[in-house]
Parts: C-alpha cells; structure tokens; sequence
C-alpha cells in the first residue's frame, strides 16, 4: 500500500466517522453543472426573486443549452 493509498483509507474511515456523527442533509435539486454555472451567474448581482425570474425566462425561450448557443445574436 502506497503512501497515496494510506491517506485515501485515512479519509475514507474520516468520512465514515462523520456520517455516523452527523446526518447527512438532503440534497438540494441538483441540476447539470452548466445549469449550475450559469444559475451562479444570475445570482450574483442580484436578488433571489430576480435571478429566479432571469431563469424561468431564459429556460422558456431556449428549452437546451444547444438552443442558446446556436442562437442569433
């Protein structure tokens, strides 16, 4: 077992031990890591309800991320 290989059990039984002292918190909706760069960006410079708003708007003009990008400018 390499010293790489030490570290990584090391971690695994850390990991182990903190799911037995803490539960895990539910997962939010995840979306794909696109979705999520992007949803980042609208939320930056503002609000929740806004950036929520820019979502829902961009998600109904353009149904894929392919429709953005093929999209006239």
């Amino acid at each position: 077992m390499g010293q790489s290989d030490g570290v990584l059990s090391k971690a695994l039984r850390a990991h182990e031990r903190l799911l037995e002292a803490f539960e895990p918190l539910p997962l939010k909706l995840q979306r794909d890591p696109l979705s999520e760069l992007v949803m980042t960006i609208l939320s930056q410079n503002t609000s929740d309800t806004n950036s929520g708003r820019a979502w829902r708007s961009l998600r109904q003009r353009f149904a894929t991320w392919e429709d953005v990008r093929t999209a006239e400018t």
